[in-house]
């Protein structure tokens, strides 16, 4: 696992900051799937949220394990993620957005992903 070291940096550095000023969480993950063709995927992960006030508001780290196989065929792969979220409850107004880096079969993969979302208009009105 070429993760090891540099995923126990950062879940040092962000425990070791302001994590326990802040409401914290920690949690896991677990995804497992096979179709008709035999392929099958699954996925490990473990997570600690640094400022986590609730689901549509945390930022912290995720440590996602990834293992992929076919017949003879076998691929594993370690991603490391930002993950941010600020999402109005009433509104569904705010942002979302994950940084991530993936190696597998010794490639190297930054990964990239937000969205954000804005109300123009205060409502539709009364509908019929």
């Amino acid at each position: 696992m070429r993760f090891s070291g540099l995923s126990l940096f950062f879940l040092s550095a962000l425990i070791g900051s302001k994590v326990m000023a802040e409401p914290w969480a920690a949690g896991g993950g677990y995804f497992q799937s096979v179709d008709s063709e035999r392929f099958s995927s699954r996925r490990i992960s473990a997570e600690a949220m640094n400022n986590y006030q609730h689901l549509d508001h945390r930022t912290g780290l995720r440590y996602i394990d990834h293992q992929f196989s076919q017949y003879d065929w076998r691929r594993s792969g370690q991603q490391l993620r930002l993950v941010a979220r600020d999402i109005d409850r009433k509104t569904i107004d705010g942002w979302n957005a994950e940084l991530g880096w993936l190696q597998q079969a010794n490639h190297d993969l930054l990964t990239v992903d937000a969205s954000y979302r804005h109300t123009f208009a205060a409502g539709i009105g009364n509908v019929c």
